[in-house]
């Protein structure tokens, strides 16, 4: 009996010992989510890669993070990062965000998906990880780890599942250079991915009532904003929360947008009465 134990033993150990390094499980996906209500959000569906805004630092291995469609959360793609069996040295692979403004916000909150390998990441191997990092200077450093995988309850979920996290940012509400950076890091690991970033923000980008206008809409070079304070603020907001320009108007003031790259914009009045916005379609 007990050799028959030892034989089942070293069966057990040596299948685990085989367990994929890839994921290879489709599971079913839901439709994509909208964007409003939120100062980034990113499922990862348009092309090329790395998304407007976004960046990729790779420690110069030929693995690193990149789309993929095999099995997303959401939509029809996703981004993973695979090991790299190649490598004789760590992989240390950055995602960064876009810069963000969080000083307009009363609260922010960080929500993602991602899949990861328990026996390689965690036990009975712990080869690599997977991090959230934070810089408040437009991504130059990154010096506050804001999440690792360990930090979301293990004992619930299994490999290369899709995994919620939601974390606070209410720490970097006071900072207008917020970045944030999701980092493989590891030897001999296993396929890390994400999907469905965002970040909801107290009041969010979504524009419905205003109590001014501003015309031509849409513009190519020049709007003008009618509006009844006497003087006011001007923020000049763009879809991932970021501030692209700050100024004391008056009324009727014209105001040059032809720097501006085409896309659509927030347009956001701060004046005794109270904080307006409107949506501003630039050409």
């Amino acid at each position: 009996m007990k050799c028959n134990f030892v034989i089942l033993l070293l069966l057990f150990t040596l299948l685990r010992a085989q367990d994929p390094k890839v994921n290879t499980i489709k599971h079913d996906s839901v439709p994509v989510t909208h964007m409003k209500g939120n100062a980034l959000y990113e499922s990862f569906e348009s092309f090329p890669f790395p998304p407007t805004g976004w960046k990729l630092i790779s420690s110069g291995n030929p693995r690193t993070w990149d789309t993929a469609s095999l099995d997303p959360f959401e939509g029809n793609f996703y981004v993973h990062c695979l090991y790299d069996e190649s490598l004789s040295s760590t992989q240390n692979e950055y995602l960064i965000t876009p810069v963000m403004d969080l000083t307009q916000f009363s609260s922010a909150i960080l929500r993602f998906y991602f899949q990861f390998s328990k026996y390689w990441g965690i036990y009975p191997k712990n080869n690599y990880d997977l991090y959230v990092v934070v810089s408040t200077d437009s991504g130059k450093t990154f010096t506050d780890t804001l999440w690792n995988e360990t930090m979301t309850d293990t004992s619930k979920w299994e490999s290369f599942e899709w995994v919620k996290v939601e974390l606070s940012l209410s720490a970097y509400l006071s900072q207008s250079k917020v970045a944030l950076a999701f980092v493989y890091h590891g030897f001999d690991g296993a396929e890390a991915s994400l999907d469905a970033i965002q970040i909801e923000t107290a009041g969010g980008i979504d524009v419905s009532t205003s109590s001014f206008s501003i015309f031509p809409n849409p513009a190519q070079d020049y709007i003008t904003i009618n509006q009844t304070s006497s003087m006011s603020e001007l923020l000049i907001i763009d879809m991932s929360g970021k501030i692209i320009l700050r100024s004391n108007i008056t009324p009727s003031q014209k105001i040059n947008i032809s720097h501006l790259p085409k896309g659509l914009y927030i347009m956001q009045i701060n004046s005794p009465q109270g904080n307006s916005r409107v949506k501003l379609i630039k050409l």
